[in-house]
C-alpha cells in the first residue's frame, strides 16, 4: 500500500494549451466579488508559467446603459501606462545604435532651454522614469490655451503667463498639437518652480517629458511611436490610447465608462481628454488579453515572449534604485507582494513590480514577477473596494496551479465532519475551513445505491493555504463492510495542496483522511475534491501529465496502492 512520487513526466495537458479550470475560477471569483462590492465592472488577467491562463471582464458598460462588458472591451489602465512608456524608452534605446541611452538628457535634445537655468535640465531618461528628476509636481496637462481655446471640464491648466513661453500648438492639426504641445510641455515644466521634497514624490509629470525626449529622437509623435514599436509587435490591434476613442464608439457604448464611486465620468469627448498631452502617463487603453500579452514580455524565460526587448534591455529596464518601493528605469515600483494584498495572511514575501492606476474612472492594479513568470492584471470601472480581495484570488490561482485543471468537476461523493465545511466546496481559495478539534478527521462517502461506491474513488484532491495549515501529516484510511479501517497512506503535506491517486479503484464504505497537526493547533484547509473514475477521463491517464512539472518538486502527485479486498464494489446489506 505505499506510495510514490514522479517528478520526471513532462505535461500534455499544460497550461499554454488552455486551462478550463483557471477560465472557470476567474469567471466565477469576479462576478462574485462585482455583487459583493456593488462594482459597475470588473476585469482580470493571470500569468503563470510566462502563459496566460486565464482573463475575463464582467458588469456593464456605464450606468444607466445595458450593454455588458466582455473580455475583449478595452479599459483604461491609468498610471500603468507609465511602465509601457519606460518599456518604449527602452526600444528605442535598442534601436538607436548608441544614440539614445538612458543617460540621454533633456539638455540633448532642448539645448535651446539652457538659458532658464533650470534644476532638471540636466535630467537623464533612467531619472525621469525613476522619479528621481527635479521637475515640479504641478498641474500642466495642455498646451496654447490662448490659442486653442479649450473649454474648462474637467479642469484644465496650461500654467499660463510663464514668461518665455509663447503658446504656437494649434490643436486643429494634431499630429502638429502633439509635436509641438510636448514641447511646450516641457519649455513650461523646466520654468515652474520645485519642491524640495519633489525627489521622494510621485510625479505625473517626468513620464511626459520622455515622451517629448522620445519624440525628439525619432521625430515621430508618441502616439505613433506607441503604436508602431509597442502595441503592433506585440500584437495588440486593438489598444490604443483614450483620446483616440472616437465618438461613435462612445455614444453608442462600445467600449467601458469609468466611475467615482456612483457618478459616471463622461469624459472621452472632452478637449481634456481629446489634447491632453500627458497620456504618456496614463492613457493607454488595453483589452485584458492584451495587458496579459505586456505582461508575458516581461519575463524573460517565457516560451510565449516576443523578445521585442532584448534581455539585455530587459535588464536595464528593470534596473536602477533597487531599494524597496523604489521605481526601475521602466517605471515599476519593486515591492514584495505581501506589502501590497492585506487581504489574507498565508502569501510568501515574494519581490517582484508594482504599479497602480487611476484614470478617468478606471482604477487599475498591476504586479510581475518576472524570474518565476507569473503576473496579474486587475481593474475596477469605479470603487477599488474588492481590487485588494481579487489581487489575493489571483495569487492563490498561481498557488494552486496544480488544483486549477479540477476546480470545475463535481465531486463523487459527500463530506462530513465536526464542524462545518461548506467552505471547502465553494470553489473559492480564499474561504477556508478550520477544524474543531486538532488531529480532525473528515469523512467520505461515495455517492450511489444498491451497491457501494458505485462510482468508484479515483483522486483526492486537498488545497490548503501555505504557510497556516498546520498540517504535519495527512493519513488516508478507508473502511470496509466489515467497518475495519486500513490505513492506505501517511504524507507530509506539500506547500500549496495534494494529490492522492489511487493505483486502483477504490470501492469503501467510507473513506476518512486524518489530519495530524503540528503544535497542538488545528487544521485549516482551502478546498476539497473526490474524484471518481468516471468523473473526469483525464484521471485514466497519469496524473502528473496535467500538472507543472516545476511544481511537482513541491506538491508531488502521491500514488497509494489499494488492497485487492476494496478493489471490487461491496454490496449493500
Amino acid at each position: 500500500m505505499l506510495l510514490w512520487a514522479c517528478f520526471c513526466a513532462m505535461p500534455i495537458f499544460s497550461l499554454a494549451q488552455g486551462n478550463p479550470g483557471a477560465d472557470f475560477y476567474l469567471d466565477k471569483i469576479l462576478k462574485k466579488l462585482r455583487v459583493q462590492g456593488g462594482v459597475k465592472a470588473l476585469s482580470a488577467t493571470v500569468v503563470i508559467d510566462g502563459k496566460i491562463v486565464a482573463y475575463n471582464a464582467t458588469g456593464i458598460r456605464k450606468k444607466g446603459n445595458a450593454a455588458l462588458v466582455t473580455k475583449n472591451d478595452l479599459f483604461a489602465i491609468g498610471s500603468i501606462t507609465k511602465t509601457i512608456t519606460g518599456f518604449l524608452a527602452a526600444r528605442m534605446i535598442q534601436q538607436s545604435a548608441g544614440n539614445l541611452s538612458w543617460n540621454s538628457s533633456i539638455s540633448d535634445f532642448y539645448p535651446n532651454l539652457a538659458s532658464i537655468d533650470a534644476q532638471g535640465f540636466n535630467s537623464t531618461i533612467g531619472e525621469l522614469m525613476r522619479f528621481r528628476a527635479p521637475i515640479g509636481l504641478s498641474g500642466l496637462t495642455h498646451a496654447s490655451c490662448d490659442l486653442n481655446n479649450f473649454a474648462d471640464s474637467p479642469p484644465i491648466s496650461c500654467q499660463a503667463g510663464l514668461q518665455g513661453v509663447v503658446g504656437s500648438c494649434d490643436k486643429t492639426n494634431l499630429s502638429n498639437y502633439q509635436m509641438c504641445g510636448r514641447d511646450e510641455f516641457v519649455n513650461r515644466m523646466l520654468r515652474l518652480p520645485v519642491a524640495p521634497y519633489v525627489l521622494d514624490g510621485y510625479n505625473n509629470n517626468t513620464p511626459v517629458v520622455v515622451s517629448a525626449l522620445l519624440q525628439k529622437s525619432t521625430n515621430r509623435t508618441f502616439e505613433n511611436l506607441l503604436r508602431e514599436e509597442f502595441f503592433l509587435p506585440l500584437g495588440m490591434l486593438g489598444a490604443k490610447l483614450s483620446s483616440q476613442v472616437t465618438d461613435l464608439e462612445a455614444n453608442q457604448v462600445q467600449l467601458p465608462f469609468g466611475h467615482d464611486s456612483d457618478r459616471l465620468i463622461d469624459a472621452y469627448k472632452s478637449d481634456w481628454n481629446r489634447f491632453h498631452v500627458g497620456h504618456a502617463s496614463g492613457g493607454v487603453m488595453m483589452t485584458p488579453k492584451e495587458m496579459g500579452q505586456y505582461l508575458v514580455e516581461l519575463m524573460p524565460g517565457s516560451s510565449e515572449r516576443r523578445k521585442i526587448l532584448t534581455d539585455e534591455s530587459l535588464t536595464t529596464y528593470f534596473s536602477g534604485d533597487m531599494g524597496m518601493g523604489k521605481k526601475a528605469n521602466g517605471g515599476w515600483f519593486k515591492e514584495t507582494i505581501t506589502r501590497k494584498i492585506f487581504t489574507c495572511n498565508w502569501l510568501t514575501s515574494d519581490t517582484g513590480y508594482w504599479h497602480n492606476g487611476w484614470h478617468m474612472g478606471f482604477r487599475s492594479v498591476a504586479f510581475v514577477l518576472p524570474e518565476k513568470k507569473f503576473g496579474y492584471f486587475c481593474l475596477a470601472t469605479d470603487t477599488n473596494r474588492v481590487v485588494g480581495t481579487l489581487e489575493a484570488h489571483l495569487v492563490n490561482m498561481w498557488y494552486q496551479q496544480d488544483f486549477l485543471p479540477y476546480m470545475p468537476k463535481s465531486m463523487n461523493g459527500t463530506i462530513s465532519g465536526f464542524s462545518n465545511l461548506a467552505n471547502l466546496l465553494d470553489n473559492d481559495f480564499l474561504t477556508t475551513w478550520t477544524s474543531g478539534i486538532t488531529n480532525d478527521v473528515i469523512a467520505c462517502k461515495p455517492k450511489g445505491e444498491g451497491l457501494l461506491g458505485i462510482v468508484p474513488y479515483k483522486a483526492i484532491l486537498i488545497a490548503y493555504p501555505r504557510n497556516i495549515h498546520n498540517i504535519d501529516k495527512i493519513q488516508v484510511w478507508v473502511r470496509d463492510q466489515a467497518n475495519k479501517d486500513t490505513l492506505l497512506t501517511e504524507q507530509t503535506p506539500g506547500m500549496d495542496n495534494t494529490l492522492f491517486v489511487f493505483r486502483n479503484k477504490v470501492f469503501t464504505k467510507e473513506l476518512r483522511i486524518q489530519f495530524l497537526n503540528k503544535n497542538n493547533k488545528k487544521t485549516t484547509l482551502s478546498e476539497i475534491k473526490l474524484l471518481g473514475q468516471s468523473n473526469d477521463p483525464r484521471i485514466t491517464e497519469p496524473i502528473e501529465v496535467i500538472r507543472d512539472p516545476v511544481r511537482l518538486k513541491v506538491d508531488p502527485v502521491i500514488y497509494v496502492d489499494v488492497p485487492v479486498k476494496l478493489q471490487k464494489p461491496m454490496l449493500r446489506r
